[in-house]
């Protein structure tokens, strides 16, 4: 009888294990949807992204949060977020993270050269 018992503990176990490690790598790739633009590296086996959102702290001084993305076999991964001040360091953290070919702005299929975007983003 204690065998069986001390089995169904183990099972519980594993499939509570497993469910949270289910619903972790679910929230580990969920991107918000929210992003003003991405920044994309040339399609390739791994693509690299760079999602842009505006931060509104109620004052003149607007920031930027930045989520860095790995595109690996079609699953997307998470690999460094942080925020920046100004729009020159938002071209930077692209750089940095190798997602400097193109631009795609949320909602919008066209796809913008860095040159080209560049100043459409410093202007605003």
């Amino acid at each position: 009888m204690n065998k069986k018992i001390w089995f169904l503990v183990f099972d519980v176990f594993i499939l509570i294990f497993i469910l949270v490690l289910i619903i972790y790598l679910r929230n580990k790739s969920s991107i918000p949807g929210n992003y003003l633009f991405v920044f994309h590296s040339e399609p390739n086996d791994i693509v690299n992204e760079t999602y842009i959102y505006k931060i509104d702290n109620g004052q003149d001084n607007l920031g930027f949060n930045y989520v860095n993305v790995v595109v690996k076999n079609g699953v997307s991964e998470i690999t460094k977020t942080g925020s920046v001040t100004w729009t020159d360091d938002v071209f930077r953290v692209a750089q940095d993270n190798n997602a400097y070919s193109y631009i795609t702005k949320n909602g919008d299929d066209k796809k913008y050269t860095i040159e080209e975007f560049m100043p459409l983003f410093i202007m605003n």
